[in-house]
């Protein structure tokens, strides 16, 4: 079905009045959406991976990976809920490396100038931190729109990263690291400035471990310390449960920190765990369990203690496979986007829950993406921002099979309501020079 306000996928001047053009879309997308509501955006094979969404000042940014022409990692702007103007600026070049962004996670701290925690890979690389010289990631007087670092002294190579900003507004980064083909398991970075310019302190969390941390989430709890959910992986040949690190110092120090192991964990190579905290401070974890179902654990402590935490398989249309984003919203119920994946559908649903544990099977469908063609897939790289007055953002991926290696592939954003997802003015992410 076509959004209202398009026409041949060209924006028209129907949507002169976007806050009323938006509620009319929403209402007539609620509880359908069975074709992508935008327009094809064909780019490069390897564009818009590893997304990563925040709001800031009324503006969404979206920070990912985009090897179109060898560019690097890159920060799209949307000005306004809409993203009717979108500014992209490739926050630190690839050069000479085989990709910038992955992993990428956009963060925002007190001061408001975004910093994105991501992977650089080759020549120069390893994990880096860019810290942005303006809420948007754009030069300002001329000057360059990020300062870049890397961070870590291991010599070790991240096989996932994930970041939050910790109390005292200065990123504390969850790696899982290898030597080579040697695992060496999940460790704690905790920069000790905006920038990570300055000492970093290392900690690996447990060394008889080696495997673990392949998938890791990071937040900060009530009390400002680190809370880290992941993968607890045994052997290699196991894909290993749920494990909710609970620390009690801000760089998960001495070895003396919480542990709780909890649910099994689906195995793949994306985005299988999210983490959220609820407002009395516990967490709430989503993620892709081994019979292809979406988990919810809530937690009824800060950190998961006691064997006694809730458990739910929220009820969805097709197995779950790559891809799992959760956010919360004003009342602690999750708002959650999973990609499915089985031999009839390559999906995206998004489910607004109305109650922290999404129990009942009662929760509402507010998107499901999907297309009759079996080369065209949504949502393998997703990811949710709660942008205010219960207003979501939704980054996903489109893609197309063109051959047996060959894929277009673009970003596509909405907003999201209990109402329903929408799209109005934007057919996905460009560079600059691209951008309308």
């Amino acid at each position: 079905m076509e959004s209202l306000c398009r026409r041949d996928h060209v924006l028209t001047d129907l949507c002169a009045r976007p806050l009323a053009c938006f509620a009319l879309m929403l209402a007539a997308n609620a509880a359908i959406a069975q074709a992508d509501p935008l327009g094809i955006n064909p780019d490069s094979d390897s564009y818009g991976r590893y997304a990563s969404m925040a709001s800031v000042n009324g503006n969404t940014l979206i920070a990912y990976e985009n090897r179109q022409g060898a560019r690097g990692m890159t920060v799209t702007i949307c000005e306004g809920p809409a993203c009717r103007f979108p500014i992209s600026q490739v926050q630190d070049p690839q050069g000479t490396s085989n990709g910038a962004g992955v992993f990428a996670s956009l963060l925002i701290p007190s001061d408001g100038l975004p910093v994105i925690v991501h992977v650089k890979f080759g020549a120069g690389g390893g994990i880096r931190v860019a810290k942005c010289g303006s809420s948007v990631c754009l030069p300002v007087m001329g000057a360059p729109p990020t300062t870049l670092v890397n961070v870590g002294s291991t010599g070790f190579f991240p096989n996932s990263v994930s970041a939050a900003v910790s109390s005292d507004g200065f990123p504390v980064i969850s790696a899982s690291l290898a030597d080579g083909s040697v695992g060496q398991g999940l460790w704690v970075l905790k920069c000790s400035d905006p920038f990570c310019m300055g000492a970093v302190t290392e900690t690996q969390i447990d060394p008889s471990r080696p495997n673990s941390g392949r998938w890791n989430a990071t937040a900060i709890g009530a009390d400002g310390m680190p809370v880290i959910a992941y993968q607890d992986r045994t052997s290699t040949g196991s894909n290993g449960n749920v494990m909710l690190l609970k620390c009690n110092d801000p760089a998960c120090l001495g070895g003396d920190d919480s542990f709780s192991e909890l649910e099994p964990l689906s195995g793949s190579v994306d985005r299988q765990i999210d983490l959220a905290i609820g407002p009395g401070g516990n967490p709430v974890i989503a993620f892709a369990t081994p019979t292809g179902g979406l988990g919810l654990i809530a937690c009824n402590d800060a950190a998961c203690l006691g064997d006694d935490e809730s458990f739910n398989v929220v009820s969805t249309r097709a197995a779950i496979g790559s891809a799992v984003a959760l956010a919360l919203n004003t009342l602690g119920h999750p708002v959650l986007a999973a990609h499915g994946f089985n031999s009839a559908a390559n999906s995206l649903e998004v489910i607004a829950c109305n109650d922290p544990l999404c129990s009942g099977n009662d929760e509402q469908t507010l998107h499901y993406f999907d297309d009759i063609d079996p080369d065209i897939g949504f949502g393998r790289y997703a990811d949710l921002s709660h942008a205010g007055n219960d207003v979501f953002s939704l980054v996903y991926m489109r893609e197309e099979r063109i051959s047996t290696s060959q894929f277009d592939r673009s970003l596509r954003v909405v907003d999201c309501t209990i109402e329903g997802c929408g799209v109005v003015f934007q057919d996905g992410y460009e560079d600059a020079s691209g951008a309308p």
